[in-house]
């Protein structure tokens, strides 16, 4: 299993924002571990992961 760590400013709605969201909901689990590191906030998508 692969270990992935996302670092983005907060979960704010935006692009690269959006994109982490998608790879952690869509990318295969038993292949990868998502982490991801919120360093400003939580915002308002991380109640979708």
């Amino acid at each position: 299993m692969k270990k992935i760590r996302h670092v983005v400013p907060t979960l704010d709605m935006g692009g690269a924002e959006k994109l982490v969201l998608d790879m952690v909901r869509f990318v295969d689990k038993k292949a990868h571990d998502f982490i991801v590191c919120c360093l400003s906030g939580k915002g308002v998508l991380v109640a979708f992961l």
